[in-house]
């Protein structure tokens, strides 16, 4: 359960990521706007965006058990 909300996040920033690669949206976030920024800096925003996700699965997780 916890990988959950990462799997979620993933496969919505895939397609969102998609659709503004293909020029059918901008946005939501600027961190998906691919033409505004590098390749590298896209891949970073993700890592670090699933890495926050996974803490925050963990953490709630962990608290949960004791309560």
């Amino acid at each position: 359960m916890i990988w959950l909300p990462v799997i979620v996040t993933l496969v919505y920033g895939d397609i969102m990521l998609y659709f503004n690669y293909q020029r059918k949206v901008e946005g939501p976030y600027p961190f998906l706007r691919v033409y505004n920024q590098s390749k590298k800096a896209t891949v970073l925003w993700f890592t670090a965006l699933l890495i926050l996700i996974a803490g925050i699965g963990y953490l709630t997780a962990f608290v949960s058990a004791f309560f």
